[in-house]
């Protein structure tokens, strides 16, 4: 089945079990307590349906993701990164930090 097919039943169902839930509601508030069961059951079920549904909807359009070879994708910015230019080896991080330093003191004595 189709990933569209799956997220349609998932809003049917999520629907349905909103409304029979709501017209339980309205059965109990009546006094209709057996009627109000039946329909609590029914939007029960119907929330089952569409936690599965929900399921079945991710877990194939993940599949389908990960069979088109969108992940390579992703491989491919990691490589661009290792390959990207490193700090010259001669670059020392006590001297940057200790001229930064120098140069936000004299910035603060000057204000």
């Amino acid at each position: 089945m189709p990933n569209f097919a799956w997220a349609i039943l998932l809003a049917v169902s999520f629907a349905a079990s909103r409304g029979f839930e709501r017209i339980g509601d309205g059965a109990s508030s009546a006094g209709d307590h057996g009627t109000a069961l039946l329909f609590h059951l029914a939007a029960l079920g119907l929330l089952i349906s569409a936690i599965f549904c929900g399921w079945k909807f991710f877990s194939s359009h993940w599949r389908s993701i990960r069979r088109s070879g969108q992940t390579g994708e992703l491989e491919q910015t990691v490589r661009v990164f290792q390959d990207s230019p490193q700090a010259p080896a001669e670059f020392d991080p006590d001297a940057a930090l200790a001229s930064y330093l120098a140069k936000q003191a004299k910035s603060a004595a000057d204000n």
